[in-house]
């Protein structure tokens, strides 16, 4: 049988149903997004890992010029090698299904069955290895190829050579691999005979390795591939560059770790404002419960036992919020991870999580808002009887409500608007913590408005902006820069050419950098330098480095020396400047000296080109052109890009991002409009008796209405301006905080203003929502009942 204590309880909980709701959602809040934030990173981040290292990435890349079978018999008797494997690459290969956009493909084969243990794909449909005279395509592959399956045709296209159509075989995912559709390409593999087919020029260049012990072990990888080197030179084959990639890293790593980041930031923003609209709809559960307590200390009720029945109730409602709040937090979880996958090119395979991770979902999700309550259940239950019974929600204005109102009746506003305005200030504490849940709100939805703007201006528009050419070309070796430059000449539609030398770089044990040689005098190239400065034309032997390479290399810093190791020939370069950039390891030189130091002279591989007209079409039109031009002149276009292609990678790559920040918009709107709904609900529920009195003496409805929506826009106003003030401070801490995982810098600081203007129109409905029920409940009200309300 139940006791007095528990059946009140129940009672409770039946009459204010609409209230015990509220507390749910507001506990099942934190724990949704704590089981959510949690679940997604755990999963992906466990899974992320376990699929790469699964599928044995690269331990080192060597660019050899003579590998030939003996040669790599040769690497693989090297000490600490488990597995060595020659490519056959295709630079400048492109696919489309027939009929359709072509799509620029990184195509390989691989020349031994041994090589097929490194880096090793996860056959999904269809056949792997790939069967002679076919092909198999990776299935993250941008554009219509990524939905081809097994049997379709699709036409294969070499600089140089005629279109051929290929069979697939099958597809493939490769952990190791960034997402083509991310890159704005497509992964095809074939064997060493269709490679023959075609391109007959194609030799195997490409070693890679993959070492035995310790291969998570930077040191030991760079002394096994400092080895090889020296075993591939005595041989008589000359190593062009190498390069040691961050031993388990996955190639978006840094995006993955910025992601992740932002998630544990969003987890704790969730259980914040869940904190605060759990204290605010509590205070609401208690508001019509206090002559009620006055009456249980009137006939001897302890404040334990008050206390205790309370702490009863919150329990049960938190139970109801764990179950499901849980659950939902899961699935969001799930769905979270399933898209990072996809982001990062890898499957789940195991959803489980351990019993240690649930128990601290269920704790931290509920301990935050419980723990916060607890400080507003122990005021309320602590109230004197006589206290109690004078409780009548007309309370006396505090000093703030007086002081405002005297100004505001000094400047002969109308009574009813200074009364709202008096009784939004009549309960400080309850506007402080309407406002604050409100401001919060709005505070991460501008904060997150200007990060997506940061982020579009530093990681898109000022990558745009450095080097704003709209067509380039790179050709397969270096010719004179006269004849790219006479074959240009016939291109329509040119308003600027230059020339660069672009080549593969080798700095310290075995970092690879992609060297560019650019024209230092050039006044469309406009690197964001951030120390030093950039090249200058009197300059010899400059070198501008990337952060993300200065990161890498901890020595190098502007002032320095930098040794770089260039088609096996050692040059020393002198460090003057330092530019952010979204790319890793690149630097950029003067293409004069350049030359100079690979003893070829004038030359240059790449054109890059600014267009006289900026669409589409126009970027198009002369992109083929160049293709034409280029090779009549007798030269082979191995690569081509635009200015539309690098911005929809860029796109492409801040796309996780983007949802992460709409769902935090999200969540503030959802937070904000709950909060400031049941303030006011609250509110117009302890002046009933007031509003009777309103009523009796002729009070319309549309009177009460505006008085009502004046209480809700001064919470509002007040809560917009503390938002502004909040979104400046959390942009600058969320431009940091990212930057520095994303790209080692900050990101520009960016107001965008159509989102502040958002958010005081988001506050202006919700004050005319939140409102209208209020101000009909009391409306429908008679005098008789409000009067006689207990």
């Amino acid at each position: 049988m139940l006791n007095v204590r528990s059946r009140k309880v129940l009672r409770d909980l039946r009459q204010q149903w609409g209230r015990a709701v509220m507390v749910i959602v507001a506990m099942a809040l934190g724990v949704v997004g704590t089981t959510a934030i949690s679940t997604s990173y755990y999963v992906a981040k466990r899974e992320q890992r376990d699929a790469f290292l699964g599928s044995h990435p690269v331990s080192a890349t060597l660019v050899v010029d003579g590998l030939t079978p003996q040669a790599l018999t040769t690497v693989r008797a090297v000490p600490g090698v488990d597995a060595a494997g020659s490519l056959v690459e295709a630079p400048g290969a492109r696919i489309r299904v027939p009929g359709g956009d072509w799509v620029p493909m990184h195509l390989t084969a691989r020349t031994d069955d041994a090589n097929m243990t490194i880096a090793r794909p996860i056959p999904q449909t269809g056949a792997w290895p790939p069967p002679p005279g076919q092909i198999v395509v990776e299935s993250s592959s941008d554009g219509a190829i990524r939905t081809v399956k097994p049997g379709d045709t699709v036409e294969v296209e070499l600089p140089g050579s005629a279109t051929q159509t290929l069979t697939v075989a099958g597809t493939v995912n490769d952990p190791s691999l960034a997402p083509g559709w991310v890159e704005g390409g497509a992964y095809g593999f074939v064997t060493t005979d269709t490679m023959a087919r075609l391109d007959p020029t194609a030799t195997p260049r490409r070693l890679r390795l993959l070492i035995g012990d310790n291969r998570l072990d930077r040191a030991q990888v760079e002394a096994v591939t400092a080895a090889v080197s020296a075993r591939l030179t005595a041989a008589g084959a000359r190593v062009a560059s190498l390069d040691v990639p961050n031993p388990g890293e996955h190639p978006h790593q840094k995006i993955m770790d910025a992601m992740l980041g932002l998630e544990l930031l969003f987890g704790a923003l969730a259980l914040t404002l869940s904190a605060l609209l759990t204290v605010t709809v509590v205070s609401a559960l208690l508001s019509g419960q206090v002559r009620q307590i006055g009456t249980l200390k009137a006939v001897g009720a302890r404040t334990g036992q008050i206390l205790g029945g309370y702490a009863a109730m919150i329990a049960a409602l938190g139970g109801i919020a764990c179950a499901a709040g849980w659950t939902l937090g899961r699935l969001a979880g799930l769905a979270y991870a399933d898209f990072v996958a996809l982001f990062m090119n890898f499957e789940i395979a195991d959803t489980a999580m351990p019993a240690w991770l649930i128990a601290a979902q269920l704790l931290t999700g509920l301990a935050v808002p419980v723990l916060t309550m607890g400080a507003v259940l122990w005021r309320a239950t602590r109230i004197t009887a006589a206290q109690a019974m004078r409780e009548h929600g007309a309370v006396r204005s505090a000093r703030t409500a007086t002081g405002l109102a005297a100004a505001l009746s000094a400047r002969r506003l109308p009574r009813l608007p200074l009364m709202g305005v008096r009784n939004a200030f009549r309960r400080r504490a309850r506007l402080i913590l309407a406002a604050s849940a409100l401001a919060i709100a709005g505070g991460i939805f501008m904060a997150a408005g200007n990060l997506t703007t940061g982020l579009e201006q530093t990681f898109v528009e000022s990558e745009i902006d450095s080097e704003p050419y709209d067509v380039s070309a790179r050709v397969d070796k270096p010719y004179p820069i006269d004849r790219l430059t006479a074959a240009v000449a016939t291109v329509p539609g040119v308003s600027r050419v230059e020339g660069w030398l672009t080549v593969p770089a080798t700095a310290g044990a075995a970092e690879t950098v992609s060297l560019q040689g650019v024209d230092a005098a050039s006044p469309v190239l406009d690197l964001a330098v951030l120390d030093g400065h950039a090249l200058t034309q009197d300059g010899r032997n400059e070198l501008v480095v990337s952060q993300g390479l200065a990161l890498e290399l901890p020595d190098v810093r502007v002032g320095t020396d930098l040794t770089l190791q260039i088609a096996g020939r050692a040059t020393t370069w002198h460090v003057v400047g330092v530019a952010r950039t979204v790319r890793g390891g690149i630097a950029w030189v003067s293409r004069d000296d350049l030359a100079a130091a690979l003893g070829t002279p004038g030359t240059v591989n790449t054109v890059r080109i600014v267009t006289t007209g900026h669409d589409l079409s126009a970027v198009q039109t002369t992109q083929d052109a160049l293709d034409r031009a280029l090779t009549g002149a007798g030269m082979t276009v191995v690569g081509r890009t635009t200015l539309f292609d690098t911005r929809k990678i860029l796109e492409e790559h801040k796309v996780i991002f983007n949802v992460l920040l709409n769902l935090m918009t999200l969540l503030s709107v959802v937070v904000g409009g709950m909060g400031l709904a049941i303030t006011l609900t609250v509110s117009v529920v302890e002046r009933t008796r007031e509003i009777g009195v309103l009523r009796a003496i002729g009070s319309t409805t549309a009177k009460l209405l505006t008085l009502i929506g004046v209480e809700a826009a001064v919470t509002g106003a007040v809560s917009w301006v503390l938002a502004l003030a909040l979104a400046g401070p959390a942009t600058v801490l969320f431009d940091q905080l990212f930057g520095n995982l994303l790209l080692n810098a900050p990101l520009a600081f960016a107001v965008n203003g159509p989102m502040i203007a958002a958010w005081l129109a988001i506050v202006t409905v919700f004050c005319a929502l939140a409102s209208i029920v209020p101000a009909r409940r009391a409306a429908a009200m008679t005098v008789s009942d409000t009067l006689a309300y207990e």
